[in-house]
């Protein structure tokens, strides 16, 4: 009972933080277009990042590390289908929403059609990397539970 407890409070937890992520996304995205402080702020962490990392690299790096990880997910999803519940299916469909949205912010948006666009990537992408560990997690449990 208390290990069911557990899991139930932290999947509720990741569930949480994800949707603050995204409530966190769309006020950052809000506030830089409405208020001019805030458009500095985020024009000038765009700029230092920009000649202090190589964004692009990194931004390469994760959308390459996103796919893997989604394919491999969505792959092992599959081969034990049988055995997983709808629950599962829900997850690694969540996987799929959320790294398609992470490329497709990546792919269709810039520093310059979205100021807080850097901001918005790493939210998006923090709740997609929490996405694929709760659908990897579900899909564990299910099959340890049917083990046992």
């Amino acid at each position: 009972m208390k290990d069911i407890n557990k899991k139930n409070i932290l999947y509720l937890f990741a569930t949480l933080i994800q949707i603050l992520l995204f409530i966190g996304a769309f006020v950052l995205n809000y506030f830089t277009r409405r208020r001019m402080g805030m458009a500095r702020y985020v024009l000038y962490k765009n700029r230092n990042w920009e000649n202090t990392y190589p964004v692009e690299e990194i931004q390469t790096a994760f959308t390459a590390g996103l796919i893997i990880l989604s394919i491999l997910l969505i792959l092992f999803f599959y081969k034990n289908k049988k055995r997983l519940s709808r629950k599962a299916l829900y997850e690694t469909a969540g996987v799929f929403i959320l790294s398609g949205l992470w490329i497709g912010f990546k792919m269709l948006n810039t520093t310059q059609s979205i100021g807080a666009y850097y901001f918005i990537l790493l939210v998006l992408g923090a709740a997609a990397v929490i996405q694929i560990l709760k659908a990897a997690v579900r899909i564990m449990i299910e099959l340890r539970d049917q083990k046992r």
